[in-house]
């Protein structure tokens, strides 16, 4: 994001919000309207109801469990979604994002610069993206689109998701993970000597193709179903997976 573009938010959100002070909002509340704040916190309680966004520079954002709110933008802090916590699109810069168990996100969950990390159940009824950070589902989350990053590794732990894509990253898919579509490593814009390890545990179907546009270590279990492969020569292994 540009110096420019956060300048005009850090002016959006003086003018609509709190400057230098933390917003909470207590357990079961219910507030109409957006709610914004700059170089402080934002907080809701557990079940409480928020129908506009929450937004926040320089501050951690905080949903509790059972609550909703609607979309949650952040820049230069953490965005935490605890249990059962429903929110609309999801965004950060610069800075974590962790979706609790059974926590829904009602279109695209991503960051720059920062790691994502979705709970057992967890949902998210768009896209998961990141740039520069890790990704990892756990069992039975689910992501209606892709789970996608340029660099770190994306970990997926029994999930179900459409599409998996990266550039510079390792993928490792285990407990019985179902990527419906295609998996892709893309080839950088820039020279990278590293070579992403790409992992396809026992039990784990890739609808595919497997599209490699790049050099890959490529390591498929012999329980696992996928689809074509192009660009690469899987290596076959049946032994126990833990963190190649």
């Amino acid at each position: 994001m540009s110096r420019f573009v956060v300048f005009v938010l850090l002016l959006a959100l003086a003018a609509c919000g709190t400057v230098n002070q933390s917003i909470e909002v207590a357990q079961g509340e219910r507030v109409e309207g957006d709610l914004r704040s700059v170089n402080g916190a934002v907080r809701i309680g557990e079940e409480a109801q928020v129908s506009g966004s929450l937004s926040s520079v320089n501050g951690p954002v905080e949903v509790g469990e059972r609550a909703r709110v609607g979309a949650i933008t952040n820049v230069n802090g953490r965005i935490e979604i605890h249990a059962g916590a429903e929110t609309g699109p999801t965004e950060s810069v610069n800075g974590a994002v962790t979706l609790g168990e059974q926590a829904s996100i009602t279109g695209n969950l991503s960051a720059v610069n920062g790691s994502i990390e979705v709970g057992e159940s967890g949902q998210v009824d768009g896209d998961v993206v990141t740039v520069n950070g890790r990704v990892s589902l756990g069992p039975n989350a689910r992501v209606a689109g892709k789970v996608a990053n340029v660099r770190g590794k994306i970990a997926l732990d029994g999930a179900f998701v459409e599409q998996v894509e990266t550039t510079a990253g390792s993928i490792d898919l285990t407990g019985a993970t179902v990527v419906e579509g295609k998996l892709r490593v893309k080839a950088p814009e820039n020279s990278d000597t590293d070579v992403p390890q790409i992992v396809i545990g026992p039990q784990v179907k890739v609808g595919g193709p497997l599209q490699f546009d790049r050099e890959v270590k490529l390591l498929i279990h012999d329980d696992a179903d996928v689809g074509e492969i192009i660009g690469a020569e899987p290596e076959c292994f049946s032994c126990e997976i833990t963190d190649l």
